[in-house]
Order: C-alpha cells, then structure tokens, then sequence
C-alpha cells in the first residue's frame, strides 16, 4: 500500500494516509485542519482518489477537517460509536459510525476496525494489513498469534497525561525493529525510511529524496530505482547530485541501526546480512549442477579436472578452482560446511568407507540441500 505520515507538531497530533497502489483509492486517518493543504498536493501529486475519512476519536478538529474534505473530495466521514450525541457538531452530517468488527473496502485493501491499542488513547483504532493506526502509535500485528505490540515497528515517544511528550523524550517516533521473518527486505526497507522522514532525520534535499525513493518503490512493485531515474523525478537535482545524498541518506540509517537506501545495480553488505542462506551466481550453480551429478554417480567429491571434463571441456580447471572457492567463501560466511574438491582424481572407495565422510561432509551441507530442492 502507499502510506504516509502527516502530523500537527504544535499539538503533538499524527494522521496517516493509506492508500491502493492497484485501484489508486485512498483514506485519511485522523485528519488534521493543518495538513490540508499538504493531503490536497499528495492526492494531486499521486494521482489519488479520496474515498474515506476515519477518526479514532470523536475529535472536534478532526471532525471539521473531515468535514471539509468531504465537500472538496467527496470522500465518506466515519467516526466511532457514539451512543449518545454528546454536542451539536455531532447534528452535522456524518456517513458512518463504525464499532470494532466494521471494515471498509479500499480497492484490495481492507481497513478494519478494531479495538483501541491503549485504553483512554481512542474510541477505536484501524487496521490495514499488519499494521495498526491509532493517534500515538503504529503497530505492527504478530501474524502468528493475532495480537499487536510484539513487533513494533513505530512507537510514539511516551507522553504525558495532556498528550505532550514528556521531560527526556526527544523523538517522536522510535524504531523498535531490526527484522521479521518473512517480510521483503524492501518493505523494512520503507519502514525505516518513514521512520526516519517522521523523526525529521534528514536535511529538506535528502527528504525530497526519500520521498522520491519511497514513491518509487510504492508504484514499481518494489524495484529499486537507478540515481538517473530518481534523477529525472528530481528538479535540479542531476545523477552526481543523487549519489552524494543517497550516501548521506544511507550512512544516517545505519547510524540509527535502520536498512539503508539501496540504488538499482547497487549491492549493499547490511542487505546481504539479512540473508539466511548464500545466493549463488548463474556461474556457481552451473558448477554446483556438474558436482553434484558427479557426487551422485560416484559417491565421492570430485577433482577440478572431474568437474571440468563433466562440463564437456567448456570449463578450464582454474575457472573450476575459482568458482569452488568463491562457493566455499560464501558457506563460510553463513557457517555453512565447505565444499570439497579432491586435489586429483582419487582412486574409486568402496561405497561404505567414503559413506561416513559423505554424510558428514555432503548430506550435513545444508547449503547442497538446499540448492538440490
């Protein structure tokens, strides 16, 4: 989903907007009077359709800035349940009233309400995809027991009892997350990124950047871009230019512990540190294809020459001795068992004697296992 973060720092207020990539319809969390203007360039800018307008709360500014945007963009307001009308602005035309359990279609999004994260905080707060909104913080759902506040990836800073960051807190956001299982590298990636933009980390041109990065990811199905391409969506800002602030901007994130910003061709070691197994190059598994038929038909590691002649001669034994050793640097650096090429082509073992060193040294091999599968 497209998301982004707009907030009220004179009142310590945060709104979200999300919105469908795929259909382009778009809501608006808790807005604010004072971010009009900047929803109106981001729906423009994006090329969004205002769908809905949702509270957390039965707020008075919310419920005008809804209001509002409801005769600019003809979009729904929905507040939460209110039993009873408490004052007249609750007279005022209102689309719907939504209790924990409703949900509301946004294109082949969902957004779910569901009860309040912290009690006192709001009268209900919204789900969409794993991720939990309520006016002081954004959570993220545990997938395998349902519940939220065991992966954080945005929290608030801890505030006082009139909503005001209390003595010692100085950011307004703070990144509880290193990773999830199962989650693109280039999700975290764009976790991190709004983190960074909501605790105002960067300097305007690199957060003109990060938005442009970020903007990219969102309508390209998570393809990084190239320097020249956030270039050509950057006024007078050129390729030279895009390389020194993607430095700066990546050298910040890892400061903070954050995944930094990754150009396309670009290869980064915090990237490659998330990995769980080695990725291999089409040179390696082409490798990797001859040795392991060799190992199979002769129960025994083979000899550069063995594996050479297995690839009908294409191969000389030094591009052989290179790829074995680029394969056996990547397994140790996942602790993984090395890879084994006899120096010369032994003389045949009964099976049962090299059965042992086998099992020990090519079944044990996750990495093999793996590759086979």
């Amino acid at each position: 989903m497209i998301f982004r973060h707009f907030s009220d720092p004179t009142q310590n207020r945060n709104s979200y907007l999300v919105a469908s990539t795929l259909t382009r319809e778009a809501a608006i969390i808790d807005p604010l009077e004072t971010c009009m203007d900047g929803y109106e360039a981001f729906l423009d800018q994006r090329g969004l359709k205002l769908v809905y307008t949702l509270q957390t709360r039965n707020d008075r500014s919310s419920t005008r800035a809804g209001q509002t945007l409801r005769m600019r963009r003809a979009s729904s307001q929905i507040l939460p349940f209110q039993a009873v009308a408490l004052d007249p602005e609750s007279a005022k035309p209102i689309d719907h009233r939504a209790k924990p359990g409703a949900s509301f279609a946004l294109g082949d999004l969902t957004i779910e309400t569901v009860e309040p994260l912290s009690s006192g905080d709001c009268e209900v707060s919204y789900r969409v995809c794993d991720y939990v909104l309520s006016p002081n913080e954004i959570r993220i759902v545990d997938t395998e027991t349902n519940a939220t506040g065991l992966s954080s990836t945005f929290e608030s800073a801890e505030t006082g009892p009139n909503g005001a960051p209390r003595s010692g807190s100085g950011k307004l956001i703070n990144n509880l997350r290193t990773t999830r299982e199962g989650v693109p590298v280039e999700m975290l990636i764009l976790e991190d990124l709004h983190s960074s933009l909501i605790e105002k980390s960067f300097s305007p041109k690199e957060a003109r950047v990060v938005a442009t990065y970020i903007n990219f990811l969102e309508d390209n199905k998570f393809v990084h871009p190239a320097a020249s391409e956030l270039a050509s969506m950057l006024e007078n800002v050129d390729r030279t230019a895009v390389h020194v602030l993607v430095h700066n901007i990546r050298w910040k994130q890892i400061e903070q512990g954050r995944l930094p910003v990754v150009l396309s061709g670009q290869t980064s070691k915090w990237l490659r540190e998330l990995q769980t197994k080695p990725k291999f190059t089409d040179h390696e598994k082409e490798f990797l294809d001859a040795y392991l038929r060799l190992v199979d038909r002769n129960q025994r590691p083979p000899s550069g020459p063995d594996v050479a002649r297995e690839l009908s001669g294409d191969r000389s034994v030094q591009w052989i001795r290179k790829r074995a050793h680029t394969i056996r640097r990547k397994q140790k650096e996942f602790d993984q068992p090395i890879l084994i090429l006899s120096r010369k082509s032994p003389r045949p073992h009964p099976i049962r004697s090299y059965a042992s060193a086998r099992g020990a040294e090519h079944h044990s091999n996750p990495n093999v296992a793996r590759y086979t599968a």
